[in-house]
């Protein structure tokens, strides 16, 4: 049995967190999830995460401005998805410029993202 590939979900939005932690969860793969960007370097390297998922509009921090910070802690490169209920023109260009891996309109359902996490992530494993 090959072991479950962990996902880092960072969103403010109680809601949209569990709406995605429980989609990826259902799609298979072990979610780390955190309400807060503060201290999402050090979640990344203790989950040693495949993929990082991130809401774009955060009080403490965007999206955009960690995404520098976690390229920058990751030893070894890791999709870093921007995840957003903005215009998708907006958010895939926000992604272009910090060097997100994609950006993902949010969606009731979250398959939109578990799409993304699929293709960026390979096999989910643990089933």
């Amino acid at each position: 049995m090959s072991k479950r590939k962990t996902i880092l979900v960072i969103d403010d939005s109680d809601i949209c967190l569990t709406l995605a932690r429980d989609a990826l969860e259902q799609a298979g793969y072990d979610v780390v999830a955190a309400s807060s960007p503060l201290g999402a370097t050090r979640l990344l390297r203790a989950s040693n995460a495949a993929a990082v998922v991130l809401d774009v509009a955060m009080p403490a921090m965007n999206g955009d401005k960690l995404v520098t910070l976690l390229k920058r802690a990751s030893k070894v490169p890791v999709p870093i998805l921007l995840h957003s209920d903005r215009p998708s023109s907006e958010i895939h260009s926000l992604a272009a410029a910090c060097g997100a891996s994609a950006a993902i309109e949010k969606a009731p359902d979250c398959a939109p993202l578990v799409a993304a996490v699929d293709r960026f992530v390979g096999a989910r494993g643990g089933f």
